[in-house]
């Protein structure tokens, strides 16, 4: 069985713990955010197959088992809206 490929959506100290979380269950994960800082020491951190700066970029790229939104809250509901349309499952805290 091949592992679920999730999407974080928000790198930061959320987003961060969900990964680890999803990584310790062995998930193969990819990753959205707009600062490179925190996308870049991420990415490192737990091995994402895939980083991108926008939301739209990595859903156009790429088929998903589900997406983790642990952005600011104020981006929530158009994330939430973005990945269902592409039919992608959603956590949403």
């Amino acid at each position: 069985m091949r592992a679920h490929h999730i999407l974080i959506i928000g790198s930061g100290s959320v987003g961060s713990r969900h990964a680890r979380n999803l990584l310790d269950l062995g998930c193969r994960l990819s990753l959205v955010d707009p600062s490179y800082g925190r996308l870049g020491n991420l990415s490192t951190s737990v091995g994402a197959i895939g980083t991108y700066k926008t939301l739209e970029d990595a859903l156009e790229s790429d088929e998903y088992s589900g997406a983790v939104i642990c952005s600011p809250t104020i981006y929530h509901v158009e994330q939430s809206i973005s990945a269902v349309e592409h039919g992608v499952p959603i956590l949403l805290e």
